[in-house]
């Protein structure tokens, strides 16, 4: 079971390099039209690939992130995460409030992909997941940084029949990285 992680950080490690080099063969193109169209100004106004790690959140302990805004306010992110005995691949797509600034609310969902142990003794568990939280995202680049809200829901939901619910709700992640074009 634990192979089935490996390929998972081979995979994210594969798309995050092939985000990083996106432009590296590409040709370009320059409009020397006054009338540029309204679609390509838009999309030329934000920076739209981030990396970034977070600690606690979603990937339980730390976990290293990638994020893509396929439109200016809709995200998806995918990671990998690590906690003392268990290894997490995660999948969220996020909202994002005000997307021509460089300040958002981010509202998000998405599953958590959890493997807790090592060999035969390994348990699988697959955990819907929220978060919502302050997400600032410079429209040109460079630093990145969120802090949010992230409960793995079936915690909750487990929990719920326990007296000691209120240690699994305050659960929040707090991000640092770098975003580009």
């Amino acid at each position: 079971m634990r192979r089935n992680i490996h390929y998972a950080v081979l995979l994210f490690l594969l798309i995050v390099i092939s985000a990083l080099s996106n432009n590296a063969f590409s040709q370009s193109y320059i409009n020397t039209s006054p009338h540029k169209s309204e679609k390509t100004s838009k999309e030329d106004k934000y920076a739209k690939s981030s990396v970034y790690l977070e600690i606690f959140g979603q990937g339980l302990i730390f976990s290293l992130n990638y994020d893509y805004r396929f439109k200016p306010n809709l995200s998806a992110k995918v990671g990998v995460g690590y906690a003392l005995s268990a290894a997490s691949v995660i999948a969220t797509i996020n909202y994002l409030t005000f997307p021509e600034s460089s300040h958002h609310l981010e509202i998000g969902g998405g599953i958590v992909y959890l493997e807790v142990g090592s060999g035969v003794e390994a348990e699988l568990f697959i955990f819907p997941t929220a978060n919502i939280g302050y997400r600032f995202q410079p429209k040109k680049g460079e630093l990145f940084f969120r802090i949010a809200w992230t409960p793995l829901l079936s915690f909750l939901i487990y929990e719920a029949t326990k007296e000691d619910i209120s240690k699994q709700l305050a659960w929040s992640g707090i991000s640092i990285g770098y975003t580009f074009r």
